[in-house]
C-alpha cells in the first residue's frame, strides 16, 4: 500500500489536469482568470513540496539559518 504522500501527489496531479482542462474549455474571460489563479496555486504547492523533497537539508538549513535564535544550535549534516 502506498504511503500518505504518494496519494497526495497524485491528487495534486489530478487537480492539475482537471483545472487544465476546464480552463481549455472555458471560454469567460472572469471564470478562466480564477481557474488559472487557482491552477498557479496548486502548481506553486508541489513545486514548493517537490523542493523540499529534493533539497531537504539544505531547504532546513536555510530557514533555520534566517532566525537568529536558532544560530546558535549546533548543526548536524
Amino acid at each position: 500500500m502506498a504511503d500518505t504522500d504518494t496519494y497526495l501527489h497524485l491528487i495534486g496531479l489530478e487537480v492539475l489536469a482537471i483545472l487544465g482542462i476546464t480552463m481549455a474549455l472555458q471560454s469567460e474571460k472572469t471564470a478562466k482568470r480564477a481557474l488559472s489563479g487557482a491552477f498557479l496555486l496548486v502548481l506553486g504547492m508541489l513545486l514548493a513540496h517537490f523542493v523540499s523533497h529534493i533539497l531537504p537539508d539544505r531547504f532546513a538549513c536555510f530557514v533555520y539559518g534566517t532566525h537568529r535564535e536558532y544560530r546558535s544550535l549546533p548543526r548536524q549534516y
